[in-house]
C-alpha cells in the first residue's frame, strides 16, 4: 500500500472468506483489522470501541448483501459518527443519490485483488488527512470538472473518476480496470448530471502542465490561501456565464469555458501567476474579462481549424489568459482608452505590454516557450505592421496569430474598457472589410462558423499555420 499511516480498521461481511482474505491483506501491511459479521455486530463493536478513545474504530470495510442490516444501513448509521466507509459489493452498481445519502468514500467490486484494496485505503486515507488539515471548501481544489459528454464520447481517459456530492465530498466512481461504461453515463446523464470530476493532478497530465514547475516556484514564499484561489474560480465561472457568451451554442460555450476554468485552476499553482492575474483583476475588470473571453473562444477556434489535441488546446488557453498581463504595468486609466485616443507617449508605452508580459512569464518555467512568443506577438499582424517589432505573417507564431484576431473581434462584440458591443454580425463586417488583411483567413473563416456568419468567397480557404 501506498499510505504508511497504520489504522483501525473494521471489515464486515458475512462471508468468512472475504473476512478472512481481507483481514490478513491489512493486517499484512500493519494495520489492526477486525470483523463483524453483520451490521448489528459491527455497530456493537464501534459502539464498544468508542467507549476508550485510543481503540476507536477509523475505518470500515462493509459488505452490501447481509442478513439483519444491509451495508446501505451500516454506512447510514457510520455517517452519523464520522466513520469512513468502503463499500463492497458484487451487484448492481450504486448510483449517485445513494452514495450522496450513505456518504461512502469508496467503492470495491467483488470479486476484487489485493491492488484494489490497497487503492480504496489509499483513497479513504488520502480524504480522511484532508478533512482534518484543510477547510472544507479546500477539497474543491484538488478536483477539475469536465462535461460528462467528455467521458461519453471517449475525449477524456481516465483511470479515477469522480463525482461531486458536496464542496467536502468527492466519490470515486470509476477506476483503473473498471472504466465507466456508456450506459451507465448516459444513465447519470439522464438523472440530470452533466459534469464528472479528474483529480488536477491527472487533468494537469492530460494537457501536459508541468505541476511540479508550478510548485516549484512557490518555494521559498509564504503560502497563499487555497480559498481566495477558490473564489476567484468562482467569480470568473459567474462571469463568463453573465457577461461573455456570444452567438456559439450553450453546449459549445460551456465545453471552452470548463476547460478555460480548469486551465485557470491549474495556473493559479504558481502563486506568482495567481498574483499576477489578480492584480490585472483588481486593476480592470473588464481587462481581465476580455483575458478570459480570448482564453474561452481561442480553445473553441482551434479546435474548429483542426489542432483538437488537448495539450494545444491548454497551450492557447494559457496563451489568453496571460495576453495582457503586461497592461498592468500601465498608468491607470491608460488601458480604458482606445488607441485613436492615446498620445503618442501614451501609444508607445501600450506597445511596450507584449514585451513585458514577456518579461513577466520568462520566470515562470511552467509556462511553454510558444505560450511566451505568442505574447509577445500578439498584436503582430499579417502584413508586418503591427507591434512591438513589425514581424510579417510568416514569421509570427500561430498562437499569436489566434490572439491577435480575437484581440480585436472580442473587443468589438464583448463590452470592452473602449466602449459598448456591437453584433456579431457587424463585428465581423469591421474585420473584413477593414482589416481582412491583418489576419490569417482561415482563422477568421473559421471563426465566423463558429459565431454563425455567413462566410465570403475571398475567405473561403483550407490551410493556416500548423502549431507544430
Amino acid at each position: 500500500m501506498k499510505t504508511e499511516e497504520k489504522l483501525r480498521v473494521l471489515v464486515v461481511d458475512d462471508e468468512p472468506e472475504i473476512l478472512d482474505i481481507t483481514k490478513e491483506a491489512l493486517e499484512s501491511e500493519g494495520h489492526t483489522v477486525f470483523i463483524a459479521n453483520d451490521g448489528p455486530e459491527c455497530l456493537h463493536v464501534i459502539e464498544e470501541f468508542d467507549k476508550v478513545p485510543e481503540k476507536k474504530i477509523q475505518l470500515v470495510i462493509t459488505d452490501v448483501r447481509m442478513p439483519n442490516m444491509d451495508g446501505f444501513s451500516v454506512a447510514r448509521e457510520l455517517k452519523k459518527k464520522d466513520i469512513p466507509t468502503i463499500i463492497m459489493t458484487g451487484h448492481a452498481e450504486i448510483d449517485e443519490r445513494q452514495a450522496e445519502e450513505i456518504g461512502a468514500c469508496d467503492f470495491l467490486k467483488k470479486p476484487f485483488g489485493l491492488e484494489e484494496l490497497s487503492n480504496s485505503l489509499d483513497l479513504a486515507v488520502e480524504q480522511m488527512k484532508r478533512k482534518i488539515a484543510a477547510k472544507p471548501a479546500d477539497l474543491d481544489y484538488e478536483y477539475c470538472r469536465l462535461p460528462i459528454e467528455f467521458f461519453i464520447d471517449g475525449t477524456i481517459k481516465a483511470e479515477d473518476v469522480f463525482m461531486r456530492l458536496a464542496h467536502d465530498k468527492y466519490l470515486r466512481v470509476a477506476r483503473a480496470g473498471s472504466p465507466l461504461t456508456k450506459d451507465r453515463l448516459n444513465s447519470y446523464k439522464s438523472k440530470g448530471l452533466t459534469s464528472l470530476y479528474l483529480s488536477k493532478e491527472f487533468f494537469a497530465s492530460y494537457v501536459g502542465f508541468p505541476m511540479r514547475h508550478a510548485h516549484q516556484a512557490n518555494v521559498g514564499r509564504e503560502p497563499l490561501s487555497r480559498t481566495k484561489k477558490l473564489q476567484m474560480l468562482r467569480e470568473s465561472a459567474e462571469l463568463c456565464d453573465k457577461s461573455l457568451r456570444i452567438a456559439v451554442p450553450l453546449d459549445l460555450f460551456n465545453e471552452a469555458k470548463v476547460l478555460t476554468e480548469n486551465t485557470l485552476h491549474l495556473l493559479m499553482e504558481a502563486d506568482l501567476l495567481f498574483e499576477a492575474i489578480e492584480d490585472l483583476r483588481n486593476r480592470s475588470e473588464k481587462v481581465f474579462a476580455h483575458s478570459l473571453a480570448v482564453a474561452l473562444y481561442g480553445n473553441l477556434l482551434v479546435k474548429q481549424i483542426g489542432w483538437p489535441e488537448p495539450e494545444k488546446r491548454f497551450k492557447v488557453t494559457v496563451a489568453g489568459i496571460v495576453h495582457d498581463l503586461g497592461r498592468r504595468e500601465l498608468p491607470e486609466g491608460l488601458t480604458e482608452k482606445r488607441r485613436s485616443e492615446m498620445s503618442n507617449d501614451e501609444a508607445k508605452l501600450d506597445e511596450g505590454h507584449p514585451s513585458r508580459g514577456r518579461e513577466f512569464l520568462m520566470h515562470a518555467a511552467f509556462v511553454s516557450d510558444e505560450v511566451i512568443q505568442a505574447v509577445e506577438q500578439h498584436h503582430e499582424e499579417e502584413t508586418g505592421k503591427g507591434f512591438p517589432f513589425q514581424v510579417p505573417g510568416a514569421k509570427i507564431q500561430p498562437i499569436a496569430k489566434v490572439l491577435h484576431l480575437l484581440d480585436d473581434f472580442l473587443d468589438l462584440c464583448l463590452p470592452s474598457p473602449y466602449g459598448q458591443a456591437m453584433p456579431v454580425n457587424a463585428a465581423a463586417d469591421v474585420l473584413c472589410a477593414g482589416r481582412l488583411e491583418n489576419f490569417d483567413p482561415l482563422m477568421l473563416s473559421s471563426l465566423m462558423k463558429i459565431m454563425g456568419v455567413p462566410v465570403p468567397e475571398k475567405l473561403k480557404v483550407t490551410k493556416t499555420a500548423s502549431m507544430g
